[in-house]
């Protein structure tokens, strides 16, 4: 049985943003977020999107699709998803690919026994290697284990958007739960745009995706 997740009213800077869509409304509420997260990048200024462990190609052709033309830097240390990243970048010099782990901590990371190590790199790292100073940058989380970044991605300065994937787990495990989530972002005088629930198909986890942006 699914779990009913709690619904949340837009931010004043949602329905700001709202306003400004001169594209009109698709019956598809998934075409509609991914719209809304394009429109909030051209809004935002933002320069570069950090997709972090995508796990697949899907982050950065919607992005495309929708009109993002801006840098994307995909982080994937999985070698089985790195030739279809690969594949779907090859033709777009805008699109770099890394396989570091955007960790906690800067430190190698054993992927399993016997296979090569995978460097695991900062956020704060990553910002200096692929950017200007002072640019202003997105931050997309593929996994709901990577809201343990949360704090890391609210502590930069230069990021203005991030788009946060948070478990809905009773379990005690390392995912964030979205109230959590939305607490801290909060706390961070960060606005919460929207968020909006789905379902992760490979464990059955409810995910709720929150768009939270940090306007100057």
């Amino acid at each position: 049985m699914s779990r009913i997740l709690t619904q949340y009213r837009l931010s004043p800077v949602g329905r700001r943003f709202r306003m400004r869509r001169s594209r009109p409304q698709t019956p598809s509420d998934v075409q509609n977020s991914q719209t809304l997260v394009c429109d909030l990048l051209h809004s935002a200024a933002i320069e570069t999107v950090f997709d972090i462990h995508p796990g697949s190609c899907a982050v950065g052709v919607m992005l495309r699709q929708c009109g993002y033309r801006g840098r994307i830097i995909s982080f994937e240390p999985n070698e089985h998803v790195w030739e279809q990243l690969r594949y779907c970048s090859m033709t777009d010099e805008e699109w770099l690919l890394s396989r570091s782990a955007i960790s906690v901590r800067d430190e190698v990371i054993l992927h399993s026994e016997g296979a090569a190590p995978i460097v695991g790199t900062r956020l704060g790292s990553a910002i200096e290697v692929f950017c200007q100073e002072d640019e202003v940058i997105a931050v997309w989380l593929s996994r709901p284990a990577d809201g343990q970044l949360l704090a890391d991605i609210l502590q930069c300065q230069q990021v203005r958007l991030a788009n946060l994937a948070c478990a809905i787990s009773e379990a005690g495990g390392k995912e964030l739960t979205v109230e959590a989530a939305l607490q801290t972002v909060r706390q961070a005088r960060w606005d919460v745009v929207a968020v909006h629930s789905r379902e992760e198909e490979s464990d059955s986890l409810q995910i709720a995706d929150i768009l939270a942006v940090r306007m100057p």
